[in-house]
């Protein structure tokens, strides 16, 4: 492949912008979404349609020798000055998997509208979900269903994501971040709920040993223990075990990792961030694969679980399932 040059859209692109279109959605999104649907789609996308999205779009083209291979375009999101959405990103039906797609995205995010947002939502395809899913943006809210435009609304926003080992100088912001996960919920315990500040010092501390195999309990196994960040503000915690137990496995139902989102922050995607940072950490203690037991009726964490590689390979006393995940 030669060099893809992006440049802005002019309107003398007009035509050549409209068949990439044109071909793209009847050629690949039909299989979503039926060729009788993609037509209706391609009836309305006119100069005169492609003219009013120029209009108030920031509209880019990628070109190969000469010749436009894609379009994409940027847009504050109704009027906001702190959020922006990405529209109407093609790519000629024998350029996918060339990359130009994530071309076209990285030039609309560092587009004066990308730049100043905090937050930059897309109305994504069917088809394209996957690739948005690749390029950092999660479903809005939490939600992975499609609107009545039969797109799923996908967001990304510009923040500080850190992991951190639980220490003992943790204060007032972890411990009310613990306060809104219940000492029992979804199968996640969490020792440090309604205890008084000065005993949760003492469960710091304790815990803290625990990954570092001092003052076990008989019979446990050390782990440790990682709080999830986002623009500095603790909103989740998670444990990962540092090997794994046949004992847990067969009569707890236990398994190599477990994590929770502080009530106030959950339905925002948070979950999956934290559970993807968590299989790095398995990795670093040398799992080669880890195994998992959500409850059944837990669907968010399942969904979280299938979507970062997990199969279900079993049940356990027909309460939860047994995931497991290759960790490549």
């Amino acid at each position: 492949m030669t060099d893809i040059i992006i440049r802005n859209y002019d309107e003398k692109d007009a035509n050549e912008v409209l068949n990439l279109i044109h071909r793209n959605s009847l050629e690949i999104n039909a299989k979503d979404y039926g060729l009788e649907t993609m037509q209706k789609f391609v009836d309305i996308c006119d100069v005169n349609w492609l003219s009013k999205r120029a209009s108030f779009c920031h509209m880019y083209v990628a070109e190969e020798n000469g010749g436009i291979v894609g379009v994409g375009g940027i847009s504050s999101y109704f009027g906001s000055l702190t959020e922006s959405i990405i529209l109407n990103v093609f790519v000629l039906p024998e350029c996918h998997g060339m990359g130009i797609g994530k071309k076209i995205i990285h030039t609309l995010e560092n587009d004066e509208y990308g730049i100043r947002a905090n937050r930059i939502e897309i109305p994504s395809s069917i088809t394209a979900k996957d690739f948005y899913c690749k390029l950092g943006y999660r479903f809005k809210d939490g939600i992975e269903e499609l609107d009545e435009e039969k797109h799923y609304r996908m967001e990304k926003f510009k923040v500080k994501i850190e992991l951190k080992q639980l220490n003992v100088n943790m204060a007032e912001q972890e411990y009310d971040m613990l306060q809104g996960i219940l000492d029992i919920e979804n199968g996640f315990t969490n020792p440090a709920y309604n205890l008084s500040y000065k005993k949760y010092q003492k469960w710091l501390q304790e815990t803290d040993n625990h990954s570092r195999s001092i003052d076990l309990p008989k019979g446990w196994i050390p782990y440790t223990t990682y709080f999830l960040y986002v623009d500095d503000i603790p909103i989740g915690y998670g444990r990962v075990r540092h090997s794994s137990s046949e004992y847990l496995e067969t009569v707890v139902g236990a398994g190599n990792l477990g994590y929770g989102i502080s009530k106030e922050y959950r339905g925002k995607g948070y979950g999956d961030i934290l559970f993807k940072e968590l299989l790095k950490k398995c990795k670093e203690h040398g799992y080669k694969e880890i195994k998992l037991f959500p409850l059944k009726t837990n669907e968010a964490t399942l969904k979280i679980m299938l979507k970062n590689g997990g199969k279900i390979i079993g049940d356990f006393k027909d309460e939860k399932h047994i995931i497991l995940i290759p960790l490549k």
